[in-house]
Order: C-alpha cells, then sequence, then structure tokens
C-alpha cells in the first residue's frame, strides 16, 4: 500500500497484475465513503481502467482510518471548494435554475392554455365608458352616448335609425360601428351581436340591426 507508484520499486511494477486505487468522495460530501479504481498493470490512465465501484467505510473501522503512512501525520480538510456540495454550487448549480425552469414552465403553460390574454373586466368597462363618452373616433367623427342593448329580444322590428357600417378592434377587444344618416356613429361590443355566414346582425334599442337595416338617404327610406 503507497500514495504514490512512483515510490515503488521499477521490477516490482513491471510485474504487477492489476493496480487498485482509492479515492474519498469528499467532493461529494461523503467523507465517510470512497471508490475503487481498478488498473491493469502499473499504469493509472484512462486506458488501462479496468473497473470502478464505490465503497463505505465500517463504522467500527472507520475511526482508525488514516490516509497518510507517517507517524506525526493528520488529516484536515483546508479548503471547502473541494467539495461542490457547497452554498455556491445550490445557489448557481441548482437553485437558480429550478427557479427560471419553474419561471419558464408557467409562463408557457399559461401561453398555450391562453389564461394570459384575457382582458381585464375593469380595463374592458373603462375602454367601453371612453368609446361611448364624447371621444372622437380617426376618422373624426364624434362617438355619440351609449345606449343599452337588450340581451333577451328575440323578435323585433328592423331597425330604421341604425346600421352596421364595420368593426373596430382595440386592446384585443372586437366592436361592431353603427351608423346612421346623419353621421352619428355608435359602439357596441361584438358579443351582442350573432353570426350566421357572413350575414351578422344584433339587437340595439330593442330593434334589429343589420348591415342593410336603417335609413340609407336623407329621405329616410328603408334599407
Amino acid at each position: 500500500m503507497t500514495q504514490s507508484l512512483s515510490t515503488v520499486a521499477r521490477y516490482i511494477r513491471d510485474r504487477q497484475d492489476k493496480t487498485f486505487r482509492m479515492k474519498k468522495l469528499t467532493s461529494l460530501g461523503l467523507s465517510s465513503r470512497y471508490r475503487v479504481d481498478v488498473f491493469e498493470g502499473a499504469k493509472t490512465t484512462k486506458a488501462t481502467l479496468l473497473q470502478s465501484y464505490q465503497c463505505g467505510y465500517k463504522k467500527e473501522i472507520f475511526p482508525l482510518y488514516k490516509s497518510y503512512d507517517t507517524v506525526n501525520g493528520a488529516e484536515q480538510v483546508v479548503d471547502k471548494r473541494q467539495s461542490f456540495l457547497n452554498k455556491r454550487f445550490f445557489l448557481i448549480y441548482l437553485f437558480i435554475p429550478a427557479v427560471v425552469v419553474t419561471v419558464g414552465l408557467y409562463y408557457v403553460f399559461k401561453f398555450f392554455d391562453g389564461s394570459a390574454f384575457v382582458p381585464d373586466k375593469k380595463d374592458e368597462s373603462e375602454f367601453k365608458s371612453e368609446i361611448s363618452g364624447n371621444s372622437v373616433s380617426s376618422s373624426g367623427v364624434g362617438l355619440t352616448q351609449g345606449y343599452p342593448v337588450s340581451q333577451t329580444l328575440t323578435n323585433s322590428s328592423v331597425s330604421s335609425t341604425w346600421r352596421i357600417g364595420g368593426r373596430l378592434v382595440k386592446d384585443d377587444l372586437s366592436y361592431v360601428v353603427l351608423v346612421n344618416i346623419n353621421g352619428r356613429v355608435r359602439i357596441e361590443l361584438l358579443n351582442d351581436f350573432s353570426f350566421n355566414g357572413l350575414y351578422m346582425s344584433g339587437f340595439v334599442d330593442g330593434e334589429k340591426v343589420t348591415v342593410w337595416s336603417g335609413s340609407l338617404s336623407s329621405s329616410g327610406t328603408g334599407g
């Protein structure tokens, strides 16, 4: 048994069949376990490595173990960096990656779940109030005061005032633009309208509104 093969006589090394190298697993924080590397011959290279396995010191003989062969030798751990199971290792290689992966998975799940794109009801109500007030559209036409929309009407006459003029999308919300012969513009949520192919209709002020409803000219002819 020796700590260095260079101290073994050459004529003995030439006759060695196998070399067993024991190393304590200090880097893993396991001072009571060790790894055994078995090499062919006297050379301890990767090419001559036959096998590796781990063993543990028996409790009854571990206090008698010494990793030195001198009389006054003493074994002390003077540098904690030899163990990767320290605070820095846990912070850099375990804690931070775990937090990054967790946050990434959370946002990926929200992205595919669609919950991240649900508009806030408060923002929706504020935006609707802003549009139905005294705002001005991009075309310069003043928007009129909003009117309550009936949600339970099933049968009604066709509106002679309003007709559907287009659609408006803002902040992930869709609206229907209503216009009349006087150039007044009114905005209603798209949820209050139904589709049948390319045909769209809805109820406003108790009357049915479509793309062909309302007055088409100043003479008041219905469309």
